[in-house]
């Protein structure tokens, strides 16, 4: 049997289903096929039923409307869907409730989520209402186009982690326009900006493609330059490659693959640099952590640094509780619990 990707979310219901068939006198095949004539969203999986992660991975969001020239993500996801906003602070709600103290929301484009109504700032706002003190929400990324004043103010809030990931993938503006981003780079710039504003010394990654069509040596300094002088904390560098049925295959503008791979392995040093460059930072700071592991002896701190807990009180540990430490190592980190 085939199950096409709106599918694959119920597939954790399979078992449950064959097994009840079975039991009905069905045949093994007639049971799964009679699965996959059932109607299903691509928002089936509810992580509330599951507890087998210290955070809860809350997806929202699927498809996107961008279709970017290089990108194949509209091809195969379709249209930007979500899931009902009181749907989505139902399942949260239940998240708490069942002793999760951080949600992730997800999607494969965030920011669509009802771009034509109130947006992921209205929704955050309704899921803080909602939600108790000791919860963590958390974003999975952020791309640009649909960063309003309306979801950044909601990063005043503690609860919102700060740890953002921006897929920026040029700085170029000539380049942007030639791909088909619906953003200009002064508005990263004021994302980042207000990011830094309300939030003390963020976790800022960013995606980056290295040779995309019509980068010159150029266009490709401009990029650069932007993200050396915005000091990343982490860069995902990913080398163009042309995807079959996206508009730029087979372009003219296509940059040879020697300087491609150059200039990626250029942007990876500078990310190991501004890495290093953060995590000294850290040494020293007060921070919370997020347990996670049966050892509990590892977690991740607001600013998704993963650490090594010292919990040298003999304090007792809950897997996927909370609690406050201080870095006292960074190579490799390592948080004390206060």
């Amino acid at each position: 049997m085939v199950f096409s990707l709106k599918e694959k979310a119920a597939l954790l219901e399979l078992a449950e289903h064959v097994k009840s068939a079975l039991s009905s006198g069905m045949g093994v095949y007639e049971a799964v096929s009679s699965f996959t004539k059932r109607e299903r969203s691509v928002f089936a999986f509810d992580p509330s039923s599951f507890s087998y992660h210290s955070r809860a991975y809350l997806k929202i969001q699927d498809g996107c409307d961008n279709s970017c020239g290089y990108c194949r993500t509209t091809i195969a996801r379709g249209p930007s869907v979500w899931l009902d906003a009181e749907e989505v602070v139902s399942r949260a709600r239940r998240l708490e409730m069942q002793g999760f103290h951080e949600i992730m929301l997800t999607g494969v484009n965030l920011t669509n989520y009802d771009h034509s109504g109130e947006g992921l700032g209205g929704l955050v706002e309704k899921l803080l209402a909602a939600l108790g003190p000791d919860i963590r929400i958390r974003l999975s990324s952020m791309e640009p186009d649909h960063v309003d004043d309306r979801l950044l103010e909601t990063f005043r809030d503690p609860r919102l982690q700060p740890h953002f990931h921006i897929p920026i993938q040029s700085a170029s503006p000539r380049v942007l326009d030639i791909i088909g981003r619906k953003y200009s780079i002064e508005h990263v710039s004021y994302i980042i900006g207000k990011l830094r504003e309300y939030k003390e010394d963020p976790f800022i990654a960013c995606d980056i493609i290295a040779g995309l069509p019509g980068e010159g040596e150029e266009e490709f300094m401009e990029t650069y330059e932007f993200i050396r002088r915005h000091r990343f904390a982490a860069l995902h560098v990913f080398p163009y490659s042309p995807r079959p049925n996206t508009a730029l295959y087979g372009s003219p503008l296509k940059i040879e693959e020697r300087v491609r791979d150059e200039r990626a392995l250029r942007l990876r040093q500078l990310s190991e640099e501004m890495g290093r460059e953060y995590l000294e930072r850290q040494l020293g700071r007060e921070c919370e952590i997020l347990v996670e592991g049966k050892s509990l002896s590892e977690g991740t701190t607001g600013n998704y640094i993963k650490a090594r807990i010292a919990n040298e009180k003999g304090l007792p540990l809950v897997e996927g509780g909370l609690y406050r430490g201080v870095f006292t190592s960074v190579r490799p980190p390592v948080v004390s619990l206060l």
